[in-house]
């Protein structure tokens, strides 16, 4: 039998303090609620003004895997530059509701530069300067002018000298004042190694390489050369890396002095990255099925991009799987950082439904909506395309930073 209290007044007063602190607690649960539910109308009011000023358009091109895109020209109506390798690598000429334009496979001369084919074309980007094509066969960067004449040419491999590592090749690159700055594979002396590492590449053919490198077939390695994501940016004399190795962080480049250093001001903690198949002797299209597969349910930095001054980073969060799922595609965040620090100062989730997005910042930008990756196996229908391009949406710059807060 419990004993009773020698005095219940005592004993029934001493809950006051206890009653006191639930009272307490039910008053900040209902105070966080109010200021999540408030939070949460925010962010959908924001999703939904963003989506009122997006507009759509079905691509009349037959893309089936999209590389890169570029703007054309500054000028309002100069369309846009797809870069198309599968089934038969094209620069596909768009126009901005998606009108096929037409094809590009040649360059005009200039000077002492003759024309150009293009037989194999793997990357077009833009820049204050204009565009820059790169040609696989030649292994060239072809520097154009508006109405596609070459003033410069930039070649993408170089035999070792004292002192300097040979140039394997690009597979990823962006034009800085400065020359490329890119993901290259290097053997960084006779008889090393072949390495995969950043690097940056002057007019002159001077080589620097940026930061640590890693094993050509490595897991890191593998991820950058999957060919879906966006991992380079530059404003003036500074250029921005995601890192991918076992977490994915930022870096900065001094382009001038070559020197990288963190940024770290940027605290978003992503899961590791999966490990992919980077062995030899796979059948290339079937380890890239593989691989892109592999990721498509992660939550990755999916695109790194510069814009009048302004550092952008574009997050997928991976889509959740289950029959009670609630978010059967990625959700897709834009984030505006400091380009000191890296820190955070704005996000907002891009209203686009897409497994896969191509991202080409501008006073317009151009987002690429595609689906999964299809079966790249030697027996599949290699006239398919890898992934189903969804739609083009258009959106201009000033919607999204009223979207992100200014």
């Amino acid at each position: 039998m419990r004993p009773q209290s020698k005095n219940p007044k005592n004993a029934h007063t001493s809950l006051g303090p206890l009653r006191g602190t639930l009272a307490t607690f039910i008053v900040l649960l209902c105070a966080l609620a109010a200021v999540s539910l408030e939070s949460f109308a925010e962010v959908s009011d924001k999703v939904g003004r963003l989506s009122q000023q997006i507009r759509s358009f079905s691509i009349e091109a037959p893309l089936g895997w999209v590389t890169s895109v570029a703007w054309a020209g500054p000028e309002p109506g100069s369309g846009l530059f797809a870069v198309n390798t599968h089934p038969t690598p094209t620069i596909y000429h768009l126009s901005e509701t998606g009108r096929l334009l037409g094809v590009i496979d040649s360059l005009g001369g200039a000077g002492f530069l003759p024309p150009q084919s293009l037989r194999r074309p793997g990357i077009v980007r833009s820049s204050p300067r204009g565009l820059f094509i790169q040609e696989d066969t030649t292994n060239s960067v072809y520097g154009v002018d508006q109405s596609l004449r070459v003033h410069s040419v930039q070649d993408l491999r170089s035999a070792p000298r004292a002192g300097y590592p040979a140039l394997l090749g690009f597979y990823d690159w962006i034009p800085t004042a400065e020359g490329l700055l890119g993901l290259a594979d290097v053997t960084p002396a006779k008889g090393a190694e072949d390495q995969t590492t950043f690097a940056l590449l002057g007019s002159t053919g001077k080589l620097t390489l940026i930061g640590r490198s890693f094993p050509t077939l490595s897991n890191e390695s593998a991820f950058y050369k999957l060919a879906i994501f966006s991992y380079l940016a530059a404003i003036d004399h500074t250029g921005y890396i995601v890192q991918y190795g076992s977490k994915p962080s930022l870096g900065r480049v001094d382009l001038l002095s070559g020197t990288t250093s963190p940024l770290s001001g940027f605290q978003w903690t992503f899961p590791p990255c999966p490990e992919l198949d980077h062995t030899k002797g796979v059948h290339g299209s079937v380890k890239a099925f593989r691989n892109i597969q592999m990721i498509e349910g992660s939550t990755v930095p999916y695109g790194l991009f510069a814009w009048r001054g302004s550092l952008f980073l574009l997050v997928r969060e991976g889509r959740e799987e289950g029959l009670y799922s609630q978010r059967p595609l990625p959700r897709w965040l834009l984030l505006r950082l400091n380009q000191q620090t890296g820190a955070e100062e704005a996000r907002v989730e891009l209203p686009v439904s897409a497994v896969h997005l191509t991202v080409v910042p501008g006073d317009t930008w151009a987002l690429i909506g595609k689906g999964e990756v299809k079966d790249l196996s030697p027996t599949a229908n290699q006239s398919e395309p890898m992934m189903a391009i969804n739609r083009l949406l258009l959106v201009e710059h000033r919607a999204i930073e009223a979207a992100l807060g200014d």
